[in-house]
């Protein structure tokens, strides 16, 4: 039974230095780790008082003043960056302009390919768009995600430029260095833990020194795992570039301008554009008024029929006011507003004239008897006679 107990508290005990050594590089580590080494250190006080007397001397070795974990850590940071190169995640954002688009995916589709990379995704967008004056404008654009082996990346943007007119590129490489190295010394130091736990496991004489041991043994395993998927993400963004291409159809290529020499032909070159802005809002407006002619006259015939109905109104309550002021019930109207009266009523009495006349010749109506002539007036005599 002693045996067992001091077993159990040298076990415990190399446990702690190791939970104490890995407190700095990580603190998810010594999170998850508190709990099952807490409770491993209450069976030990209870069973052993060795296990104080090696619990404070790791202490007093490494955990207290963290000099020599800080030492270790940085000797193996440094180990890391003399083994290898400079972790670097290269991005590239390249916008461009072609006159033919299915040429050019087709190349980049089998260019990508050949250089051991791959798309990531891919929108193509076949349509067209309005512009100003409602003009028509084919739009074809594509926005693709490459992953190009960065060895390679300087040949595949050499090769689209030289298929297409890049108008904006910009990159950025972000440096994991440091922290690529950090990683790795965490999973070398829980390789080292997992491989003393793996010997305790075997040494192990009690259920409960095997539970204990397993327990941590799990939460190391796990963290290792841990370390070893960020490094793979790591190892897939630094050997692979990132290239966020944008390419647009257009039918012309964009050139950029030379600033003007002196004050004339900064002159003239604001003239000609300001010339060729109103010419070409000229032909927009004569486009627009042609190829809106079918609604403009549907438009012109409501218009007419509003004013119609408008007018019409207007004429109506404008003669009942009339025959108001007539009959002494209203007040008077102005003279302009005689005159419009006087005018309604002409044009009544013309309208139904004229349907009178229509009807006497259709024979609705009887015709008028004719108006006997006047009889001359007797000759006056002379005032002589």
């Amino acid at each position: 039974m002693k045996k067992n107990r001091r077993l159990q508290g040298l076990f415990l005990a190399a446990a702690m230095t190791v939970a104490l050594a890995g407190c700095g590089s990580s603190d998810s580590a010594s999170m998850k780790a508190e709990a099952p080494m807490e409770a491993a250190g209450a069976y030990a006080y209870e069973t052993d008082a060795l296990y104080d007397a090696a619990a404070e001397e790791a202490w007093d070795e490494g955990g207290s003043s963290g000099s020599s974990y800080e030492m270790s850590e940085a000797d193996a940071k440094s180990n890391a960056l003399k083994d290898s190169s400079r972790k670097l995640i290269t991005t590239l954002n390249i916008s461009a302009e072609t006159d033919d688009m299915d040429t050019l995916l087709a190349f980049i589709e089998h260019k990508v390919d050949g250089l051991g990379g791959y798309i990531e995704s891919s929108n193509i967008y076949n349509g067209s768009m309005r512009t100003y004056g409602d003009k028509v404008r084919q739009s074809r654009n594509a926005d693709m995600t490459i992953r190009i082996p960065a060895p390679n990346l300087p040949g595949f943007v050499s090769d689209v430029q030289e298929r297409s007119n890049i108008t904006n590129q910009s990159k950025s490489m972000e440096d994991v260095t440091l922290s690529y190295a950090d990683i790795e010394s965490h999973k070398r130091m829980l390789k080292a833990e997992e491989e003393r736990l793996l010997k305790f496991m075997e040494g192990a004489e009690t259920i409960e020194d095997m539970l204990t041991i397993e327990e941590r043994l799990t939460d190391v395993q796990y963290q290792i795992d841990s370390m070893e998927s960020k490094l793979r993400t790591y190892d897939n963004k630094i050997n692979y570039s990132t290239v966020y291409l944008s390419i647009e159809e257009v039918k012309e290529y964009t050139i950029p301008e030379e600033e003007p020499d002196t004050l004339w032909e900064e002159i003239g070159a604001g003239f000609k554009e300001n010339l060729d802005s109103v010419i070409e809002g000229f032909r927009d407006f004569f486009v627009w008024f042609v190829t809106h002619i079918p609604q403009l006259i549907v438009w012109a015939v409501v218009i007419f029929v509003i004013v119609k109905i408008v007018g019409v109104c207007r004429g109506s309550g404008l003669k009942k006011r009339a025959a108001a002021a007539e009959n002494g019930t209203g007040r008077p109207l102005t003279p302009k507003e005689q005159a419009k009266v006087a005018k309604l009523r002409e044009k009544e009495a013309k309208k139904a004239a004229k349907a009178r006349e229509k009807a006497m010749k259709s024979g609705k109506i009887p015709p008028e008897p004719p108006v006997p002539p006047t009889p001359p007036a007797p000759p006056v005599p002379p005032a002589g006679e």
